[in-house]
């Protein structure tokens, strides 16, 4: 995968730990990652370290478009998620589900 089809997103709040919502989601989807990424391929979305949790309800609004797009299997499998934090990647992707 080439860097250039990754974002990091960026949360302003370093003391929200744990993202929930599916509004939220939608919201970081459409300002962040919307017309940055090429989901026809391998992509990668970078979570700052703070962020030790997110709720089902945050993943399905953030990937929702994409789902839309690609597909629910095509999805988990281009998809990386890169955290410092251990189990994060399994953790979000489990909540694709």
């Amino acid at each position: 995968m080439s860097n250039n089809n990754k974002i990091e997103l960026k949360f302003e709040d370093k003391s929200v730990v744990n993202l929930a919502g599916y509004l939220y989601g939608h919201n970081v989807y459409d300002t962040q990652i919307k017309d940055h990424l090429d989901v026809s391929k391998d992509f990668a979305i970078s979570f700052p370290g703070f962020i030790v949790d997110v709720s089902s309800s945050f993943v399905q609004g953030l990937f929702a478009e994409i789902i839309k797009n690609i597909g629910l299997l095509d999805t988990i499998n281009r998809l990386s998620i890169i955290s410092p934090n251990s189990g994060f990647e399994e953790k979000v992707k489990e909540r694709l589900k």
